[in-house]
């Protein structure tokens, strides 16, 4: 008998284990929003990325500007010497020269600048998805939703097919301040950045 009743109560043990573990509610999944934009354009390697891109630019609009001076000269040169005579057409032949060169320049420099500022905010932007991954898994966070500022931008809507398409767009409608992690992100992506290239371009 009291065999049986051991059994029993195994039984009824093992039971109540079963129960707590499929018919318990399941633990609810922690949320968080992320304005990824503001992430983007406060973190310190985008700003730095930025100045460094606007400074290389300078220099090439000042080459540009200085190569277009020589050939502008050339021209008043032409200017002053008979048509047809030989240093007319050697000075013609250079400033011809010149000009392609300078074509060359502009366009190869524009688009070396282009995509040091694609490939440069692409690096950004893959280092903040794999730095909110790795921030969500180290706070217990399942799934972290984008969260965008359209509240100005609808209002700036010029017809109703534009403000009709950024409401269809639009991810979250409303979140608890508790839920928004952009701040922290932020904090922690500059202080890491800071710490890793103190020698960066500082930001303008």
């Amino acid at each position: 008998m009291r065999k049986t009743w051991t059994t029993v109560v195994v039984l009824a043990g093992l039971a109540a284990l079963l129960v707590g573990a499929n018919g318990g509610k399941p633990e609810p999944s922690r949320v968080a929003v992320c304005d990824l934009a503001r992430v983007v354009d406060d973190y310190k390697r985008v700003q730095s990325l930025q100045a460094e891109l606007a400074q290389k630019e300078k220099v090439r609009v000042e080459e540009v500007k200085r190569r277009s001076d020589v050939i502008e000269l050339m021209a008043k040169q032409m200017d002053d010497l008979k048509e047809g005579s030989e240093d007319r057409k050697k000075l013609e032949e250079t400033a011809w020269e010149k000009m392609y060169e300078l074509k060359a320049y502009r366009e190869t420099e524009q688009g070396r600048l282009q995509r040091q500022s694609r490939d440069g905010l692409l690096s950004c932007y893959e280092e903040i998805v794999a730095f909110i991954k790795q921030y969500a898994e180290t706070n217990g966070i399942d799934l972290v939703i984008y969260k965008e500022q359209l509240d100005q931008q609808l209002k700036a809507a010029q017809n109703t097919q534009e403000l009709k398409a950024m409401i269809n767009t639009r991810r979250v409608l409303y979140n608890g301040a508790p839920l928004d992690i952009t701040e922290n992100v932020i904090a922690a992506l500059n202080a890491k950045w800071t710490a890793e290239h103190p020698e960066a371009v500082p930001a303008q």
